[in-house]
């Protein structure tokens, strides 16, 4: 990388069989059907910077925000546990905030149960276990309207196994070196999510998932950071940081990282410049 005067240039080539342009949607985020680009806010689990908050409410519309916090990737009590466990997000001055939780996917998949959801304007997914919110919403209501919100130009978020469902394809546990995968909510249809990244040391599972798997972008995302995506920019709020791999092409060249720290953003866009390369520029500020 050379930086040129705060900006750092960085061409990197992939293989694809697809015709690409340089508006591409590198990652697979729901297709805007307003004027305004939706933002998907991924958190790599510990404690969050105030910031990362406060941005997903203002982005969520601030005093007009109505706001779905989903629970359910942790098997909490009751909903007074709930409550208690959250009570920090009643303090946010927004015009509506709502719980979103059952165990039940029948009842998930309920146009009563998602009314609220139809409503929002921000949804924020907590951490847990990413297979408990896909066995109650994947594949169901939550997860088209979870879609739709981004779509409208709203902002979905999540920390942790919230982060990682984000993912078309999804790693759903595993060791450091090895991934057990499923399928994902699909908010970032492209991306491979991984969380607490550097802390478990999880970079060669997610390299693994990445081999075996062509074509995706790898999201490792340390504990305390968060990476917001619109479009196809980046931005890192946090202590840590986000990892950006792109995994192995067909071509032969291997892997390549891109680390970006608190504070960095990137542009991603992919061009043509032949009939068999494509290349992924990012540039970083």
């Amino acid at each position: 990388m050379h930086a040129f005067a705060g900006l750092c240039v960085v061409m990197v080539s992939i293989w694809s069989g697809e015709p690409a342009v340089r508006n591409d949607n590198v990652f697979g985020l729901p297709e805007a059907i307003s004027s305004t680009q939706g933002t998907v806010i991924l958190g790599g689990g510990g404690t969050l910077d105030e910031e990362v908050y406060e941005e997903f409410i203002e982005r969520a519309g601030g005093k007009s925000a109505r706001i779905v916090l989903i629970p359910s990737a942790y098997p909490y009590d009751d909903l007074a546990h709930v409550r208690r466990a959250f009570g920090g997000w009643r303090n946010y001055n927004v015009a509506r905030f709502d719980f979103l939780h059952t165990d039940d996917p029948e009842v998930a998949d309920s146009p009563k149960f998602t009314r609220m959801l139809e409503q929002a304007t921000g949804v924020w997914i907590s951490g847990g276990a990413q297979g408990r919110l896909t066995y109650r919403y994947g594949e169901r209501r939550v997860e088209s309207l979870l879609r739709e919100i981004v779509a409208k130009g709203g902002v979905v978020g999540g920390t942790s196994a919230g982060a990682s469902v984000m993912s078309g394809l999804m790693i759903r546990y595993g060791s450091p070196t090895e991934a057990v995968l499923d399928r994902g909510f699909g908010i970032a249809a492209r991306v491979v999510i991984d969380q607490h990244f550097s802390e478990r040391g999880r970079f060669p599972r997610l390299l693994g998932v990445l081999e075996d798997n062509p074509g995706h972008l790898g999201v490792g995302i340390d504990e305390n950071t968060a990476a917001f995506l619109q479009g196809n920019h980046v931005r890192v709020v946090g202590d840590g940081r986000v990892t950006l791999c792109i995994g192995p092409r067909r071509n032969g060249e291997g892997t390549t990282l891109h680390r970006l720290k608190g504070g960095e953003e990137a542009e991603l866009f992919v061009s043509r410049p032949s009939v068999r390369t494509e290349v992924l520029d990012l540039r970083r500020k």
